[in-house]
């Protein structure tokens, strides 16, 4: 009885530590251009271009993002409301996918220009 519970259990963490599906490059259609890239404690932050509109984006994780192209993948915005007043604008995340087929999320935080991290808003 206690080899066929250690038999199980052992069948199990095999599926538990099995890689995850590699993603499809198929699916990652959308184009992005990363022009800047920072970081502060555990976020990067950087702007990007999509269809000629410039966004800034928050992901996690360490280090500064390469500069340049990257495909990704839209991924429904789940804090968007149902119906919209039309005075906000709710924009899907991007997972962005890199050569040896990691991906990583970025949330939208600002739609064109704005100021930087760095910079200090009050003392212009």
């Amino acid at each position: 009885m206690r080899k066929l519970i250690l038999t199980l259990l052992l069948f199990q963490a095999s599926f538990l530590l099995a890689d995850k599906p590699r993603p499809n490059p198929a699916d990652y259609t959308v184009t992005v251009h990363v022009t800047s890239s920072s970081t502060r404690d555990f976020f990067q932050r950087i702007v990007a271009t999509i269809n000629r509109q410039q966004f800034e984006m928050d992901g996690v994780d360490r280090g500064i993002l390469a500069l340049g192209n990257y495909q990704a993948r839209q991924i429904p915005n789940r804090a968007a409301p149902k119906t919209s007043s039309g005075h906000d604008m709710f924009f899907p995340d991007y997972e962005f996918l890199f050569s040896d087929g990691s991906t990583r999320r970025y949330q939208v935080i600002s739609v064109g220009t704005s100021q930087s991290w760095g910079s200090d808003a009050t003392n212009p």
